[in-house]
């Protein structure tokens, strides 16, 4: 009802409401790990070793996942 009254697709609803969600603890921890061995690593290291190295640490994580974090981070550093 919402959707239609503001002419707006329901999956773009949905897609706005989940990018506005905080992130998680989990999320946060990775994040900050990820910094740490991109920074060890002096700016070298690429999703791939990145997701060996968290893997090596006993994470369960994806490629894809790293590559949208380590972005994220690579941002945040540049921007210091």
């Amino acid at each position: 009802m919402l959707c239609k009254v503001m002419r707006v697709s329901r999956s773009s609803y949905y897609e706005w409401r989940s990018a506005c969600s905080k992130p998680n603890r989990e999320e946060i921890m990775l994040k900050s790990k990820l910094q740490h061995l991109f920074e060890k690593s002096r700016k070298t290291y690429g999703s791939r070793r990145l997701l060996k190295a968290l893997k090596a640490e006993g994470y369960k994580i994806g490629r894809y996942k790293v590559r949208n974090c380590n972005g994220q981070v690579k941002s945040d550093t540049l921007s210091l």
